[in-house]
């Protein structure tokens, strides 16, 4: 924390310290008027002036901080939001309103609010996106205490190296539940009503003298393939995704 310490024993002011208080583009002609005028000055007028130029680089220096941060994170890779793997993710967890806070985030640090200004959604709105976002590893926070109010302040950034592990691991559950299902259909022989109310295995349907719970009517053998090739199919294109995922990871 800058602590200015300008004032001399004798009560007076040190010339040659001024030039802390003043702005850097201020020339060295500009420099020595303003001290001039300076050590004209009354004395609580020159301590109101030391106080506000106290709190102006503070501010600045603040600024600069923020500014080296960023500027950080913007050399970082960026995600696009037009990424397959990026946009499966939004899709799942927010929709259109996900991509939009997103793309406002993209090289920044921004604050709930500043997101909603900027994207014209709602505070609670992009509370709830930023949390659904922040529970897939998809952001992260900073968190400052505001020295006035003494309440927290939350910038969020981006993580997308996280958002892509999280998404590996989903596929791989989902991957997982669907080998399940393949092998329920693969395993049982099914029956349906005419009505097509939900299908019952065989084992059920015995029990139910084959008259259908729902509508009462009489249940028929109900063809199950075109529902086993599409679990196949679905999961050889999963394997596949999990698998270049893995290896982009792995480098």
């Amino acid at each position: 924390t800058f602590k200015p310490d300008f004032q001399t024993k004798t009560g007076g002011f040190r010339r040659s310290n001024i030039r802390e208080l003043l702005p850097p583009f201020l020339s060295v002609r500009g420099t020595r008027a303003f001290s001039r005028c300076f050590s004209r000055f009354s004395f609580p007028l020159r301590k109101l002036f030391i106080g506000i130029s106290s709190y102006i680089i503070r501010v600045f220096q603040e600024v600069s901080c923020l500014k080296k941060r960023e500027t950080g994170r913007k050399t970082q890779k960026l995600p696009s939001t037009g990424d397959g793997r990026m946009k499966e993710l939004i899709d799942m967890v927010s929709g259109d309103h996900g991509h939009v806070v997103i793309s406002s985030l993209i090289g920044k640090e921004l604050t709930d609010e500043g997101l909603a200004r900027i994207t014209g959604l709602k505070v609670n709105v992009v509370r709830r996106i930023l949390y659904d976002l922040y529970e897939r590893r998809l952001v992260n926070y900073r968190r400052t205490r505001d020295d006035g109010t003494g309440w927290y302040v939350y910038y969020w950034y981006l993580e997308p190296e996280r958002a892509a592990e999280y998404l590996e691991t989903h596929h791989r559950q989902m991957l997982e539940k669907l080998k399940e299902r393949l092998e329920y259909e693969r395993n049982n022989i099914f029956f349906r009503c005419p009505n097509k109310c939900p299908k019952i295995p065989m084992d059920r349907a015995l029990e139910l003298d084959f008259t259908c719970p729902t509508c009462g009517e009489r249940l028929e053998h109900y063809d199950n393939s075109p529902l086993v090739r599409s679990l196949e199919e679905t999961i050889k294109s999963l394997e596949s995704q999990v698998s270049k995922s893995g290896s982009n990871l792995a480098s």
